[in-house]
C-alpha cells in the first residue's frame, strides 16, 4: 500500500473523533486517486521513453560491444552513503566461477540511518529462483558477515543479479561491458545511477564475458473500463479485468487486491493493485454503478435514510474468493461434528497483530473443503522453505489431492485451488503439517505441548472435537473412548505418523508407526556371485497397517530400498535398507555383505604415496576387467602439490604390441579427486601391459607382483646401473686430427636425444614418449653392444612393495596383466650388432643418393631385442650423418628404439677416401725441433681451392719473433698465347709465366684467421706450380702423398738453393717436384776472333754457341751479351755497320757508338754471356773474344751494300 495513503488513514484513525466525517472521508478519496493516477502517469511517461528508445538500441549495443570484454572486468562498487569511499566490490572469479567480494571497509554504511535498509542483493538462477538475499541496514559494515556467503556462491551464465541501493541512487557504479535493454544512452551505470527505475527494475544477466541488462516493465492491467448498471457491483469487481507482463506473461486476477471505495448511490470506487514476480506493482481503477432503480424505491429509501444517522463514505476491504468472484459469506451449517473441525492455518503476525492466515472447512452439505477466511499476506518471513502441507487421502490412503506452500507464499496464492471446493467422501484420510508447530511426545504436560505455557506455538489448530482411532496392529481400526483437543494448536507431527480419518460425526485421529526390522544376517557370496538384495529382508519387516508382501511391493503400495553394493569389491560391505510403508513413514536398518574371492588378481593393487601419506589405491576387478579407484569418493579433490605444475604421477596403458591405449597423467595442481573419477573403470585386456612413473619412485607401492621364470629357471632381470643413469656410457672418442679425418666427433650420452624418462630436472619425466637409452658402444667395425652386466640372479630383484629404489626398475619394467597375475616384465635395451667382415668405403664427394647411402650404410647391421622382431626393430633404425666432402676415417651412429621406447646406440667406423691422388697430399709446415705440424694444406680437387686443413700456434717455435717471416706460397701460372699481361718483373719466374698469388706468413700472421684464410679462397688449375719458402728449409717443411713422401725437408747441403729452385707442378695425378737445373752454354771455350774495327753483334758473339736448359728449348738471341764494361752488341741493321765495311775508317760523330762494344784495337778481352731458362733462373759465363788485322797495309778496300 502506498506510504501516503497509509499515513493519511492512520492520521485519520487517530483524529476521527476530532474532524469532520466527511472530512476524513474526502481526504483519503483524494488522496487514493492521485496517488494512483501519479504512479500510473509515471509508469506510462516511462514506457513512453523506453519506446522511444528502441530505434537506437543496436547502435548503442554495438557501441558498447567495443568496451572491452569479460566478466573478470566487471565490478559492482558500492559506496558509502554520501562520500566517495568505497564500501564493498563485488566481481566474478571466472576461474572458479564464483562471486568475488573484495575492498570491504569496515566503515558503516550510514550514519545518520543505521536502521534503515541501505542496500538489497539477490542472486537469482536462470529459471527466476531466488539463490541469494541480503539486506544490508545503515548500520552494517563493508565487511559485514552477511555477505560472507555470497564469497562461497557459485554463479553460472544466465544468472541474475539485483543490487538495489533504497536511499541513494548515486553510491551504486557498475563497470565493464553492460549491453541489453538499459544501453548506455539511457543509463550509464559506470557514473552512478541518474535514473532509479533503471536499478530498482533492473536485473543484470551473466553472460559469458558480459552482463546483460534485463529492464521489467510493470503489470499492465487491462479492462479498466467503468460499469454502469451493474446488478451486482460487488460481483463485478474483476468482471473483464485481465493483467499482462513482459516477464510473467498472463497474470491469474487472484493476484490483485482491489481496494473498494463505496461513494453515494451504490457507486463503488474500485482501486486494483497488482504485484509481478519480480515485485513490481501496477495500479489502475474504475467505478461500477448499480443498476438504477424505481423513484418510488428512491423515495423509501431516502425516508430510511432520514430515520438513520447520517454514516460517513466507507473504505471496504472484502475478503473477495478470486476463484469465484464471490464475497466470502460463510454458508451457515452444523457447528458440531465435522463441521465444527475447522483447520486454522497462522502465520507470522502483522502489525495489527493479524496472525490468521487462512481457515479449512468442511461444507458437510456439498461436501466439499472450503478456504475461507484468507487475509492475502504472506504465510510467514521464514523464506522459501516449505510452511504447510495438506493431503486429501481415500479411504484406501491413495492420495487424492495435496498442497504445499512455502513461507513466502500469500494466503491467497493460487497454489490452494488445488484442494479449494474438492469433494471428499467419509472415510477419507486427510493429513496436515506445519513447519511452525513443536514435535509432541504426547506428554500433555511438557512445555512445548503445553498451551497456557509461551513454548508453545499455536502455529496449526483444528477446532471441535478430534476422536481418536486404534491399530490392531494389522490395519484394523476401532474407536478409541479418548478424545483430542487441537483448538489451542497442535504438536508437530509427519503427515506419515499421524492422519485423520473423515467420519460424519467428525475427524478421528489415526496414528502410523514406522516399519520394524528383524535381525538381518550378514551375507556371504563368492565374488561375481549374483545376489538378491531383497532376499530375506522382506519377511523380516512388519508393519502396523500394509505387510510388505511381493504384491504391496510391485504395486509400490511399500517400498524397500538399499544402499549400493558391489559384488566384484572383495571384502566387507555395509548395505543399508530403508523401509518405507504406504504412509510414507521410513525405518533404516544394516547388513554385511562379504564378498570373498579365489582370483589373486582381487588382492592385488597400485598404492600412491606423498611421503607415508596414502594417496589413493588403483585395484584390479578381474571380472569386468577394469581398473577401480579404491575409495573414490573419500580421496581428497585437492592438488597432492600447487607449487608443481609438472607431472607427478603417471600410469600408462599399453597393447600386448606396445600400443599406448591410456594415459593417467597427475600433476601437482591438479585435482586429484577430479582427475581419478575420469580414470576409474578404465577397461583392460588380457595380456595389456601398465607401466607407472613418479618424480619420486618411492612413492609408487605395489602389492602382488609375480615374477614370472623363464625357461631355463631364472627371472628375467634388468643390469644393475646407478639410479637416474643408462646401463652404459660411451666415452668420448679420440680424434684423428692431422691425419685427415674431419669427421664428426659427437659424444653419444643417454640424455642427447628424446630424454631418458630419469629423475631430473626436479624431478620431471624427461619426455612424454619417456624414451630410455640402452647401451652406447665404442665405436668400431664390430659394434657389438656392450652389455656384460646384465644377470639373471633373483637376488637382485627390485621388492616393489617398498617403493621404487632404482629407477631402472621403473622406467624399463612393465607389468603384464594376466588372468590371476600380476606379471613383471623387464625390457632390456635393443642390441645392435656390426659385421666385423664388412668395411665401408667412401670417395670424397661421391655421387650417391641419401635413399643408396643408408642401404649401403646398412651393410653388415643386424639388430635383436627381448620382446619385438629384429626385422622389425633393423627397418627402424636410424642412421646418422656420414660428410662425404672429407676425407678421413668417420663414425657414422646407429640408433634404434624399440616398442617400449627403449633405445641403443653404437657407432662404426668407416673410411672416406680422397677424390684423386692430388688430394692425398698435404703440405705441412713444421716445428723444426719437434716435427709437430703447424700448419696443414690440402688441395679441393672439386673446389679446385687450397684448404687449411689444420693449425695449431701452440707448435710455433718460440725461438721465432712475431715479424719473423715463417712461410711463403707463391701459386706460378703460364702465360695464355698472345696474352697482353706485362712480364712479371720477379726472378723467380720466366718470362712467359705470372705469379696468380704470394702468400707470405709470419709468426704473428699464424695467429691471423684473416690471414689464413687468404689460403682459403686460392685457386688454382692443372698444371699451375708452388713454389714454397719456409723459415727451415731442411726441417720446416713436409708434403705427403698418396703413397709416397713428395718431400721432407730440402737436402741440407744445398737447402735454400734446392728450395729456391723447387717447383710443385699441380697434376690430377698428384703434386711433382721439378728441381730446375742453370741453363748451360756450350763453346764458349773457344776463342771469338773478330777482325778490328768489325762490328760484335748478337750473331757474331754467338758464333760457334749453343744453349742447354731441362726447362726448355732457350733461343740462341736470348742470351744477354755485353763486356766487362757493360757495353752491348750492336744492333744487326744499324747504319754504322754500313759505314764499317769500307776500308777507310771514319771516325763516327754518333754519341751512341759508345755504347757499343769496341774492336778498334787489337787486343784481347772477356764478354759476359747471361742466359735465363723458362723458370727465371739465370746463368752468366765468359768467353774470350780475340780482336785481329785483317792485313798490315793501308790498302782501301770497298764493299758493296751486300
Amino acid at each position: 500500500m502506498n506510504k501516503k495513503l497509509v499515513s493519511i488513514i492512520c492520521a485519520a484513525t487517530l483524529f476521527s473523533q476530532t474532524l469532520p466525517v466527511d472530512t476524513i472521508a474526502k481526504t483519503i478519496k483524494e488522496s487514493v486517486i492521485n496517488s494512483d493516477k501519479s504512479q500510473v502517469d509515471a509508469e506510462e511517461k516511462n514506457k513512453e521513453e523506453d519506446d522511444s528508445s528502441t530505434d537506437e538500441v543496436k547502435k548503442n549495443e554495438k557501441t558498447e560491444s567495443k568496451e572491452e570484454l569479460g566478466l573478470d572486468k566487471v565490478t559492482f562498487n558500492a559506496y558509502i552513503d554520501k562520500t566517495n569511499e568505497l564500501l564493498f566490490s563485488i566481481g566474478f572469479d571466472e576461474k572458479e566461477k564464483k562471486f568475488a567480494v573484495s575492498e570491504q571497509s569496515e566503515k558503516n554504511i550510514s550514519e545518520e540511518a543505521p536502521e534503515e535498509t541501505m542496500y538489497r542483493i539477490k542472486i537469482f538462477d536462470k529459471e527466476q529462483k531466488e539463490k541469494f538475499s541480503v539486506e544490508l541496514k545503515g548500520k552494517d559494515t563493508g565487511n559485514s558477515e552477511k555477505l560472507e556467503p555470497l564469497k562461497s556462491l557459485n554463479y553460472e551464465v544466465g544468472d541474475f543479479i539485483q543490487i538495489t541501493p533504497t536511499d541513494s541512487k548515486d553510491v551504486l557504479k557498475i563497470t565493464g561491458n553492460i549491453q541489453g535493454d538499459v544501453d548506455k544512452q539511457k543509463e550509464d551505470y559506470s557514473d552512478g545511477i541518474d535514473n532509479y527505475d533503471y536499478i530498482g527494475n533492473v536485473r543484470f544477466q551473466v553472460e559469458e564475458d558480459h552482463l546483460k541488462t534485463v529492464y521489467n516493465e510493470a503489470p499492465v492491467i487491462n479492462g479498466l473500463t467503468d460499469i454502469e448498471e451493474s446488478e451486482n457491483p460487488m460481483n463485478d469487481i474483476l468482471t473483464g479485468i485481465s493483467i499482462k507482463d513482459d516477464h510473467d506473461g498472463d497474470i491469474d486476477n487472484s493476484k490483485i487486491v482491489p481496494l473498494i471505495t463505496e461513494l453515494e448511490d451504490g457507486v463503488l470506487d474500485v482501486s486494483y493493485t497488482v504485484e509481478d514476480s519480480w515485485g513490481r506493482k501496477a495500479t489502475g481503477k474504475r467505478k461500477i454503478s448499480p443498476k438504477k432503480v424505481e423513484q418510488e424505491e428512491v423515495k423509501q429509501e431516502e425516508v430510511k435514510q432520514e430515520e438513520v444517522k447520517q454514516e460517513e463514505p466507507k473504505i471496504i476491504r472484502e475478503e473477495i474468493n478470486l476463484r469465484t468472484g464471490n464475497a466470502n459469506n460463510s454458508t451457515s451449517q452444523n457447528t458440531t461434528g465435522l463441521a465444527a473441525n475447522e483447520i486454522t492455518v497462522e502465520g507470522t503476525p502483522y502489525f495489527n497483530g493479524q496472525h490468521v492466515r487462512f481457515k479449512i472447512r468442511f461444507d458437510t452439505t456439498a461436501k466439499q473443503i472450503q478456504i475461507v477466511d484468507q487475509d492475502g499476506r504472506k504465510l510467514s518471513n521464514t523464506g522459501n522453505n516449505e510452511y504447510f502441507r495438506f493431503v486429501l487421502y481415500d479411504k484406501d490412503m491413495n492420495e487424492k489431492a495435496s498442497v504445499s506452500l512455502l513461507g513466502n507464499d500469500k494466503s491467497d496464492s493460487d497454489k490452494l485451488d488445488k484442494i479449494a471446493n474438492q469433494l471428499y467422501e467419509e472415510g477419507d484420510f486427510i493429513g496436515v503439517w506445519h513447519a511452525e508447530t513443536k514435535i509432541g511426545n504426547g506428554n500433555a504436560d511438557d512445555p512445548e505441548n503445553n498451551a497456557s505455557l509461551s513454548s508453545f506455538i499455536p502455529k496449526l489448530k483444528i477446532g471441535g472435537t478430534v476422536r481418536i482411532l486404534n491399530n490392531d496392529g494389522l490395519g484394523n481400526l476401532s474407536d478409541d473412548t479418548g478424545t483430542k483437543d487441537y483448538s489451542q494448536g497442535m504438536d508437530k507431527k509427519d503427515i506419515s505418523e499421524r492422519r485423520f480419518k473423515i467420519t460424519s460425526n467428525g475427524l478421528k485421529e489415526v496414528t502410523n508407526n514406522a516399519p520394524v526390522f528383524k535381525n538381518l544376517n550378514d551375507k556371504k557370496i563368492a565374488r561375481g556371485e549374483n545376489f538378491d538384495p531383497l532376499k530375506d529382508v522382506k519377511d523380516n519387516i512388519t508393519d502396523d497397517f500394509n505387510p510388505f508382501t511381493d504384491d504391496n511391493l510391485e504395486t509400490k503400495a511399500v517400498s524397500i530400498t538399499y544402499s549400493s553394493y558391489d559384488v566384484k569389491k572383495v571384502g566387507e560391505q555395509t548395505i543399508t535398507y530403508t523401509a518405507t510403508d504406504k504412509w510414507g513413514k521410513s525405518s533404516t536398518a544394516t547388513r554385511k555383505l562379504i564378498v570373498t574371492s579365489k582370483n589373486p588378481m582381487d588382492s592385488k593393487y597400485i598404492e600412491f604415496k606423498n611421503g607415508d601419506k596414502s594417496l589413493f589405491k588403483i585395484n584390479f576387478d578381474s571380472v569386468e576387467k577394469k581398473f577401480l579407484v579404491d575409495d573414490l569418493e573419500n580421496i581428497q579433490d585437492t592438488p597432492i602439490d600447487p607449487t608443481v605444475s609438472s607431472s607427478i604421477f603417471k600410469l600408462k596403458i599399453y597393447t600386448k604390441g606396445g600400443v599406448l591405449q591410456k594415459t593417467l597423467n597427475i600433476k601437482g595442481t591438479d585435482n586429484l579427486k577430479t582427475v581419478l573419477k575420469k580414470f576409474d573403470g578404465y577397461k583392460y585386456n588380457i595380456e595389456d601391459y601398465i607401466e607407472v612413473w613418479s618424480n619420486n619412485p618411492k612413492n609408487i607401492v605395489i602389492h602382488g607382483v609375480d615374477r614370472e621364470k623363464k625357461p631355463n629357471g631364472t627371472v628375467q632381470l634388468p643390469s644393475i646401473s646407478t639410479p637416474g643413469q643408462d646401463s652404459t656410457e660411451t666415452p668420448q672418442q679420440p680424434s684423428t686430427e692431422g691425419e685427415g679425418s674431419g669427421g664428426n666427433q659427437e659424444q653419444a650420452s643417454g640424455g642427447t636425444q628424446n630424454g631418458s624418462g630419469s629423475s631430473g630436472n626436479n624431478g620431471q619425466e624427461s619426455s612424454e614418449q619417456n624414451t630410455r637409452e640402452g647401451n652406447l658402444t665404442q665405436s668400431g667395425n664390430s659394434g657389438e653392444t656392450s652389455n656384460p652386466t646384465e644377470k639373471q640372479d633373483s637376488n637382485d630383484y627390485e621388492n616393489y612393495e617398498n617403493g621404487i629404489d632404482n629407477t631402472d626398475f621403473m622406467k624399463n619394467v612393465r607389468f603384464e596383466l594376466q588372468e590371476t597375475k600380476l606379471v613383471y616384465v623387464y625390457n632390456s635395451a635393443p642390441e645392435i650388432k656390426i659385421d666385423d667382415k664388412v668395411n665401408l668405403e667412401f670417395d670424397r664427394n661421391q655421387n650417391i643418393s641419401e635413399e643408396e647411402l643408408k642401404k649401403k650404410l646398412m651393410e653388415g647391421i643386424t639388430v635383436s631385442d627381448d620382446h619385438d622382431k629384429g626385422e622389425e626393430l633393423k627397418e627402424k633404425v636410424i642412421v646418422g650423418n656420414l660428410d662425404l666432402t672429407t676425407i678421413g676415417e668417420k663414425e657414422v651412429e646407429y640408433r634404434v628404439i624399440d616398442s617400449w621406447g627403449r633405445s641403443s646406440l653404437v657407432k662404426r667406423k668407416v673410411t672416406v677416401y680422397p677424390l684423386n691422388s692430388l688430394e692425398y697430399n698435404y703440405i705441412t709446415l713444421r716445428n723444426n725441433e719437434t716435427f709437430d705440424p703447424i700448419l696443414t694444406i690440402r688441395l679441393d680437387d672439386k673446389t679446385k681451392k687450397f684448404v687449411v686443413d689444420k693449425i695449431d700456434i701452440s707448435k710455433i717455435p718460440s725461438s721465432l719473433s712475431n715479424d719473423t717471416k715463417v712461410f711463403e706460397l707463391k701459386l706460378i701460372r703460364k702465360k695464355e698465347e698472345n696474352s697482353n699481361i706485362e712480364t712479371n718483373e720477379e726472378s723467380s719466374v720466366g718470362k712467359n709465366e705470372k705469379v696468380v698469388k704470394t702468400i707470405t706468413l709470419t709468426k704473428a700472421d699464424l695467429m691471423n684467421d684473416k690471414k689464413i684464410n687468404e689460403i682459403n679462397e686460392l685457386s688454382y688449375q692443372y698444371s699451375d706450380y708452388i713454389s714454397l719458402w719456409v723459415y727451415d728449409s731442411e726441417d720446416g717443411i713436409f708434403i705427403s702423398g698418396k703413397s709416397n713422401i713428395i718431400l721432407n725437408g730440402f737436402e741440407a747441403s744445398r737447402s735454400q738453393e734446392a728450395m729456391k729452385n723447387t717447383r710443385f707442378e699441380i697434376k690430377e695425378t698428384g703434386l711433382e717436384s721439378i728441381y730446375n737445373e742453370a741453363p748451360k752454354i756450350n763453346g764458349r771455350d773457344e776463342k771469338l776472333y773478330v777482325y778490328k774495327n768489325d762490328d760484335i753483334t748478337q750473331k757474331v758473339a754467338t758464333r760457334g754457341l749453343t744453349v742447354e736448359d731441362d726447362s726448355g728449348d732457350i733461343s740462341i738471341d736470348s742470351i744477354e751479351v755485353t763486356d766487362v764494361d757493360g757495353n752491348i752488341v750492336k744492333p744487326e741493321k744499324s747504319e754504322s755497320n754500313l759505314k764499317s765495311k769500307f776500308k777507310l775508317k771514319l771516325k763516327s760523330e754518333d754519341s751512341s757508338e759508345d755504347k757499343y762494344i769496341k774492336t778498334n784495337e787489337i787486343e784481347e778481352f772477356k764478354l759476359n754471356y747471361k742466359v735465363t731458362d723458362a723458370w727465371g733462373r739465370s746463368a752468366t759465363y765468359q768467353r774470350t773474344v780475340s780482336v785481329i788485322s785483317r792485313s798490315v797495309s793501308n790498302d782501301i778496300e770497298f764493299y758493296n751494300k751486300d
